[in-house]
């Protein structure tokens, strides 16, 4: 078995593929095992994998799309093999298109893996998750037949992501990009797909997936133009607690202010209230 980069990426969540079947599975370790098992492995490397479990899959944010997957616990025997690693291949993706993605709308079962060029990407920018500021990045990835498709990139992958090596790349041609294990997500009602923690993104991947969307940009004469940019709307910049302490009404303030009066000091502008909540009105739905 080896691990697999494309399905997966923290320990806790790994892809390995089964060179006698051709198929990949997912393996899952035990929160207090993973320590233990940084030290022994690595994504990329070959392993014989002994003693270990084999349970029902998840329901939600599966790596890969089975019934059953592996459980290494501490008793798993794993050793390195570096016999016949090259013939095992480094990257198995299951591509969708945009189509189906939008098909995906209320199904968390399996995540997902897509490629496409990049259209356009907006600067890094931040919001508040909780109490963490967390930076985030917009991208519009188009397919052969020139549809879009919005992705949202999370946290460590936003920092990952080096706008050097895209323009550079864009010099010589159109930059495909490859998301695998991505989430689906409503925002603004508007699909989009998002980063998981077991999400991997590759720029121009030397696969043939890859070469034939390349080969069919050609095909279509498809002119390579610039990538855009995309602007994001200023972020408030306070904390959660300061917006809770901020422009702070009582409901007798909010039903007493005149919006026509107030117009251009209300613009854009929120209002915290502290109340308690008594009923829900269900007539027209939640």
């Amino acid at each position: 078995m080896t691990i697999k980069k494309s399905q997966g990426q923290t320990l806790q969540k790994v892809g390995l593929y089964l060179p006698k079947s051709g198929n990949t599975m997912q393996a899952t370790i035990r929160k207090h095992d993973v320590e233990h098992f940084k030290q022994i492995l690595s994504e990329g490397n070959v392993y014989v994998i002994e003693n270990f479990n084999v349970i029902p899959s998840r329901d939600k944010y599966q790596v890969v799309n089975r019934k059953y997957m592996i459980q290494i616990s501490n008793w798993t025997n794993i050793v390195e093999i570096k016999d016949d690693a090259a013939s095992i291949p480094f990257h198995i993706f299951s591509f969708i298109s945009f189509d189906n993605i939008r098909n995906k709308r209320h199904d968390d079962g399996c995540l997902l893996d897509v490629l496409g060029s990049i259209a356009a990407i907006s600067p890094i920018y931040y919001t508040y998750v909780g109490q963490d500021l967390t930076p985030l990045r917009n991208l519009e990835m188009q397919n052969a037949e020139s549809d879009t498709f919005s992705v949202t990139l999370w946290n460590k992958f936003v920092l990952d992501f080096d706008d050097r090596q895209i323009h550079e790349n864009k010099a010589t041609g159109p930059v495909v990009v490859v998301f695998a294990s991505m989430s689906v997500r409503i925002y603004k009602e508007k699909l989009q797909l998002s980063t998981y923690s077991a999400s991997r993104f590759y720029i121009n991947l030397h696969i043939p997936e890859v070469a034939t969307f390349q080969d069919a940009l050609q095909q279509r004469q498809m002119p390579v133009g610039p990538i855009q940019y995309i602007e994001v709307a200023e972020q408030a910049s306070l904390t959660p607690y300061e917006q809770i302490s901020s422009n702070r009404k009582t409901i007798t303030e909010l039903i007493k202010l005149d919006p026509i009066e107030s117009q251009c000091y209300m613009q854009n502008t929120k209002y915290t209230c502290e109340a308690k909540l008594v009923k829900i009105d269900t007539t027209y739905g939640w």
